[in-house]
């Protein structure tokens, strides 16, 4: 790919270069064509004018033609006007030939008439391996259709909607930075989680606005101001524009106040302290972000807390190296003297860090207090966080627990730009597989010994509460400690919670047949069913994937596709087929298993709380008497 890129942009910008070199001596040689004696002044007036065109060309290219017209327009239009000058200034020294003046006419028709950029794959994010691979390997196939499309003056700004009308996604540069479906539990929990951890929240800054989602979860607080600082101002107008049904639109709030400027120089020319800060920039190997991630940037946003203040910092784990992510949390520990690490579901390769120079309590009578408000419950709700005691189970390690994981290493400084240059190399290197990251199951099974620490206040007894709602994490081995706590003091509602229990890790293996009118001389049907029986899954699924609209023959067919897909961990495409199996109330009460193995799956895709609703309704109608 990257051979690719340097034989392409060379042969883009050579003759390019070439042509613009001679430009000068041209210059020259056509002011001064009578030989030296005036050389020496036509030199410095055609540098001293090329200066004052550079200068005066790049600020009418960055500040006015970019954002007016956009890159490809923009392009199209400098291309016009250098051949129109060109052609003006061989017609004004009647030096003007039949096929100069025939190739300056081809070339403005050639930039009228050339089709327009596709801006599906312009925008792509094709710098990202996996994605270039796949365009590689399969050809290029648009994943969404493009409903906004603009060149800002920091950024370009892209929002697509998938092809299945389900989904819009706001894209940076062709980087995908937040979303309406996947991105939601990051987006609320990186607004609220700091909120909550904070005793009185007041003045609030968010650094990047992105989809609006973050800042309009934080106005959901009693909070008095917020403020917001966006680099790119067609940020502002696709979010509020395109996200407006999920972010509670903050322009209308009041209390907002929406800066067009970046994070670093905001703090530094605003010397207003903040309560909470909230910085969530793109990934640090996207050009600029890195410059986020630094000693410097910590520093800076830390002398601009109250005493009290909260950092929160939003990481990406995802296409960086074990090395670069103990880096990035190692110089964030630097700065700040406590530190609270957060996942924003148990599933997500997000990390949420807490930082503050005073000890941060996760208080859950506070959190409790908060939660009473329909608003901040509602937000919450939408990120997966539906009581208190959810926080325990997306509690990752603390400062005590933290240093022997990341352990001694250089820090990303201003000066080393260590992650600058570092995180590029990992885009390319982690393009299909994640980092090994011990440190983010290190505390699994051991988090109510965090929960009897001096971090939580309030969390226990009952421990069946915090059980259930571990359950719906997916924390097991913490569920199985709750148990054992809850036997011991003798707690009511033990053995629904271990019938839950039993139902996650439980193992199946009966299939799913169904003989009835629609399968019924599918000769399809019959085959994949044998195979099946036969413990021949794979051959089974085979059959299914090649007949031609297996899933969609009948309740029955879709019914032993999505099993076989589960069965072979193609969790994605089981949940999809599930969903509309369970969606018919009669076909489920007439094959129940179809509950209990979409709930199954669905917990296997990461759902832990849908999973576990269906699998509650499997058990409700398969009790006995029911």
């Amino acid at each position: 790919l990257y051979a690719a890129n340097i034989v392409v942009a060379g042969l883009v910008m050579l003759p390019s270069t070439l042509a613009l070199g001679a430009v000068l001596p041209l210059v020259v040689k056509g002011l001064a064509p009578d030989g030296e004696a005036r050389v020496g002044r036509v030199v410095g007036m055609a540098y001293a004018l090329n200066t004052v065109g550079a200068i005066v060309g790049s600020f009418v290219a960055g500040f006015v033609i970019l954002p007016t017209l956009g890159v490809e327009r923009g392009v199209a239009v400098a291309a016009l006007v250098s051949i129109s000058l060109g052609v003006w200034l061989a017609w004004d020294r009647a030096r003007l030939r039949v096929p100069a003046l025939a190739v300056a006419a081809a070339c403005v028709v050639i930039v009228i008439a050339a089709p327009r950029w596709d801006v599906r794959s312009w925008t792509a994010g094709l710098f990202r391996m996996y994605l270039a691979r796949g365009v590689y390997a399969d050809g290029w196939r648009p994943s969404g259709e493009v409903i906004y499309h603009r060149d800002g003056i920091a950024t370009t700004v892209t929002v697509e909607r998938e092809l299945d009308g389900v989904g819009v996604a706001l894209k940076v540069n062709g980087k995908v930075d937040a979303s309406d479906i996947g991105d939601m539990p990051t987006q609320i929990l990186s607004g609220l989680l700091p909120v909550m951890l904070h005793p009185r929240p007041a003045d609030v800054l968010v650094i990047g606005y992105g989809s609006g989602v973050a800042p309009g979860a934080v106005l959901q607080a009693p909070v008095q101001r917020l403020w917001v600082a966006e680099i790119e101002a067609r940020v502002y107008e696709a979010a509020d524009t395109f996200f407006a049904h999920v972010n509670y639109e903050p322009r209308r709030d009041r209390r907002a106040v929406l800066a067009v400027d970046d994070g670093r120089n905001f703090l530094r020319t605003h010397q207003r302290r903040f309560d909470v800060i909230i910085s969530e920039p793109s990934n640090p190997w996207m050009t600029g972000a890195a410059s986020l991630f630094t000693t410097d940037f910590f520093e800076v946003a830390a002398g601009r807390l109250r005493p009290d203040g909260v950092f929160l910092q939003w990481l990406q784990l995802y296409e960086l190296s074990t090395a670069n992510v103990h880096t990035l949390i190692r110089t964030f520990r630097s700065v700040f003297d406590h530190v609270l690490l957060f996942t924003p579901d148990p599933m997500s390769n997000d990390l949420l860090m807490v930082g503050s120079r005073r000890p941060v309590v996760v208080d859950r009578s506070r959190i409790a207090a908060l939660m009473a408000q329909d608003s901040v419950r509602m937000a919450l709700a939408r990120g997966g966080f539906d009581a208190p005691e959810d926080i325990v189970g997306l509690f990752v390690l603390d400062d005590a627990r933290l240093e022997p994981h990341i352990g001694a290493g250089p820090l990303n400084t201003d000066d080393n730009a260590y992650i600058e240059f570092s995180a590029p190399r990992d885009l390319l290197i982690y393009s299909t597989v994640d980092a090994e990251l011990p440190f983010v199951t290190a505390l699994d099974g051991h988090r109510l010994e965090a929960v009897d620490g001096p971090r939580f206040v309030g969390f226990g007894p009952p421990w069946l509460r915090l059980a259930e709602r571990l359950l719906w994490t997916g924390r097991l081995a913490d569920v199985k400690m709750a148990i054992e706590r809850a036997r011991a003091v003798k707690e009511a509602g033990l053995p629904r919670i271990e019938r839950l229990l039993r139902f996650v890790e439980g193992y199946d293996d009966e299939p799913v047949i169904i003989a009835d009118k629609t399968t019924e001389g599918d000769d399809d049907y019959r085959r994949a069913a044998a195979a099946v029986l036969d413990q021949r899954d794979e051959d089974a699924l085979t059959v299914a994937d090649g007949a031609p609209g297996f899933a969609d023959r009948s309740l029955a067919h879709r019914l032993l596709h999505a099993f076989l897909c589960y069965r072979s961990e193609r969790f994605d495409e089981a949940t999809e087929m599930f969903d509309k199996v369970v969606a018919e109330d009669e076909f489920v009460r007439r094959y129940p298993s179809s509950l209990y193995y979409a709930g199954r799956a669905i917990l296997y895709n990461g759902e832990y709380r849908r999973g576990l609703a269906l699998l509650e309704k499997f058990e409700a109608q398969t009790r006995p008497g029911s």
